[in-house]
């Protein structure tokens, strides 16, 4: 990544935005709702989620942590077109470069640069 960003450096300039998008997927009930149908047969509604103890919830994240990275990831698509789309919420971006982390319990998140 350090060459990456070098390389735009010095061939782009210095990028106008730097942030970092984190999931937030203790808060987003349709993963867990997802999970929890693929692999018990279980029909929760947001509320029973939302309400859900915090020792429960990651162990319907560790049950697919796939599924919760795909859907964390549809998401960040969906903002990136929106930042990047003809909205030009942040003005025209001609180049991006982002990466993906994981935090220490699984959490996926993106530091990104336009």
């Amino acid at each position: 990544m350090l060459l990456v960003n070098l390389a735009m450096l010095k061939g782009l300039g210095v990028p106008t935005f730097f942030m970092t998008f984190s999931a937030a997927d203790y808060h987003w009930p349709e993963i867990i709702q997802t999970i929890a149908q693929q692999y018990a047969g279980k029909k929760f509604t947001e509320e029973e989620v939302l309400t859900m103890d915090w020792d429960e919830k990651p162990k319907w994240l560790r049950t697919n942590p796939i599924m919760a990275v795909r859907m964390f990831l549809h998401r960040w698509e969906a903002l990136n077109e929106f930042i990047t789309g003809p909205a030009h919420p942040l003005g025209i971006v001609t180049h991006f470069v982002y990466k993906v982390e994981f935090q220490a319990r699984g959490s996926p998140h993106i530091h990104v640069e336009y």
